[in-house]
């Protein structure tokens, strides 16, 4: 039930985000190549708690939404009296910017917007309001995108309410509804639209709808998840007569490779579909990567692979999936994204060298642990899959305290180093429990406030996802991007088999 009530949130949530649709797309085309950069100026009012700072985030090829791959770049500047003007002038290609502004107010409704070379917009935020007003080039589209999220939410609050645990059939034809509202809304201002922007935001639109179906429906392979047997044999047929290899819709091929977000909904219909056959006994695949591989051609299939790879790092990645996606893959770009990955994360792969302090203030540089085995364990305050780590890690060091050729270092990401030093300190305890679980033979290190921006964790931590475990051999080089967690099951014996095998024993 946990896991179906936390599928349920998630898609309350991306209908609270449908209107802000779309991740980080990489765009050549023939209205796009004749002009570069992207002009974006203009003001806040009625916001006496916003400080100087305005961020224009760029995302790259799948979006910071997603969280697949890190942003491709970021814009700061200094604001002067709520004033801002960004320009990015290297723009050459289509791209999402979502808008930061260091505010007491951190609801700002800008989150990955359509941004095509030669746009040149002014904006006008009311903070108090909650509108807007963007004027320039091609500011029909932005007008449109921030309008979408209003009419919407009217629209959706005509809709009937079905309670998905009882009206599965109804919950979903709801969010078909949406879609459906959008799409039209969005075929008014076909005409406003360049041919391309048009296309992709359709796909990404279609995309967000779809994929919070089939997340959703995924549970529904599961007859033993429900607490009524007979709603999950009601999820199974709904899903066999309806969801079940949902073919592509009719849009060019190349604007749903362009977008942001199409690729994951068919990565996550391809999952759910597969899923689905294996407990129907109807899969004949072995692997869910050369079903993959069966059910898309071309470009198209290799940004699903790409994605699908990311997705696996820090959960069931392994060196032969990822040899065996390189193998497939057959786009240049998308082949060299996936060669980059092995160079830097593949077993044997060079670890570079770091130096960072720990709670004493010691500078502590990795060249010191050349020769010896080093499992690193990222982690935040206030992150409790890191407590749960952290508490199952003592027994697997009491295996190895005597051995000098094995090294558990914390590597903390807070900001604060004080709220660091707080959760590290044994002695510490907030509401009855101790902020994180430590041991005397951990080496405790600290980012020094760079957070999740510091270069050693955007190198070896993809996705930004914490806990996160690393397993580096004597030689310095990886020995496992993806070693046992201590906390799952069987974890601790398995976790110290990893070790020993690092250490040739």
């Amino acid at each position: 039930m946990k896991n179906i009530k936390s599928i349920i949130s998630l898609t309350l949530l991306i209908f609270f985000l449908l209107p802000f649709f779309t991740h980080g797309a990489v765009l050549k085309n023939s209205q796009s190549s004749k002009k570069t950069g992207f002009i974006l100026s203009g003001e806040i009012i009625n916001d006496s708690s916003m400080s100087d700072t305005v961020t224009l985030y760029l995302d790259k090829e799948f979006g910071t939404g997603n969280g697949i791959l890190p942003l491709d770049s970021s814009v700061v500047v200094i604001s002067k009296d709520h004033h801002f003007s960004l320009n990015y002038s290297s723009l050459a290609s289509s791209r999402y910017f979502t808008l930061g502004i260091a505010s007491a107010n951190q609801s700002f409704p800008f989150d990955q917007y359509l941004i095509e070379p030669g746009d040149s917009i002014h904006m006008v935020y009311n903070q108090t309001e909650k509108t807007v007003r963007f004027s320039g080039i091609n500011s029909a589209k932005f007008n449109w995108l921030f309008s979408l999220s209003v009419n919407t939410n009217k629209y959706q609050a005509t809709l009937t309410k079905p309670i998905f645990m009882s009206e599965p059939a109804e919950f979903f034809a709801n969010i078909e509804k949406i879609l459906d509202f959008q799409l039209e809304e969005l075929e008014k201002v076909k005409r406003t639209l360049s041919a391309s922007a048009y296309n992709i935001l359709k796909a990404d639109m279609i995309a967000h709808n779809r994929l919070s179906i089939y997340e959703t429906m995924r549970v529904s392979t599961f007859g033993h998840e429900y607490e009524d047997p007979e709603m999950g044999e009601d999820m199974d047929a709904l899903y066999g007569t309806k969801y079940l290899d949902q073919p592509i819709d009719p849009i060019d091929p190349a604007y749903l490779t362009w977008s942001g977000y199409y690729t994951s909904y068919l990565l996550a219909k391809d999952r759910t579909d597969f899923l689905f056959r294996q407990v129907h006994h109807q899969q004949v695949d072995s692997t869910f990567l050369t079903f993959l591989q069966k059910q898309h051609t071309g470009k198209l299939r290799d940004k699903i692979i790409v994605d699908y790879v990311f997705r696996s790092l820090g959960f069931d990645f392994n060196e032969n999936m990822l040899n065996d996606a390189i193998r497939i893959v057959e786009d240049p770009y998308y082949y060299s994204v996936l060669s980059d990955v092995k160079r830097k994360l593949g077993k044997g792969s060079e670890i570079t060298s770091f130096n960072f302090k720990d709670k004493d203030g010691n500078q502590v540089d990795f060249k010191k642990f050349k020769g010896k085995v080093v499992l690193i364990d990222m982690w935040f305050t206030g992150c409790r899959g890191c407590v749960d780590v952290a508490k199952n890690m003592p027994p697997v060091e009491k295996v190895f305290e005597n051995n000098a050729n094995v090294v558990f270092i914390s590597l903390s990401i807070d900001k604060d180093k004080e709220r660091w030093l707080r959760s590290i300190d044994p002695n510490q305890m907030v509401n009855g429990s101790y902020t994180h679980y430590t041991s005397p033979t951990t080496t405790y290190l600290y980012t020094g406030g760079t957070g999740s921006n510091n270069e050693f964790i955007k190198k070896y931590n993809l996705l930004n996802s914490y806990p996160e475990l690393l397993l580096i051999g004597k030689d310095g080089k990886i020995f496992s991007m993806t070693p046992t967690r201590p906390d799952e099951p069987d974890g601790q014996q398995r976790l110290i088999r990893e070790i020993s095998q690092a250490l040739g024993n």
